[in-house]
């Protein structure tokens, strides 16, 4: 047996046990923190530096985050969701 049809078959039978987070309505979601590369801002030099940044900033406030691949292969997969916003 090959082992990437050893692999496969490994993760199908994991995948059944990996969730997604549910939202409930009334209460809050997992805080996420992001150490490196977090936040993209933009400098008077027209420089891009990037900071920490935490989802508990956002409190009380509706957001759209994206959280996508900045690979060039990706392109085409994130501009459907970022003409959709």
């Amino acid at each position: 047996m090959s082992s990437r049809l050893i692999i496969a078959l490994i993760i199908m039978l994991l995948a059944p046990g990996v969730q997604a987070h549910n939202f409930v309505t009334g209460k809050t979601v997992t805080p996420v923190y992001i150490q490196e590369g977090g936040e993209l801002l933009l400098n008077s030099d027209d420089e891009i530096h990037y900071q920490k940044w935490k989802s508990t900033q956002l409190a009380g406030k509706v957001r759209i985050i994206q959280y996508i691949a900045g690979r060039k292969s990706a392109k085409k997969k994130n501009s459907l969701l970022i003409k959709a916003v």
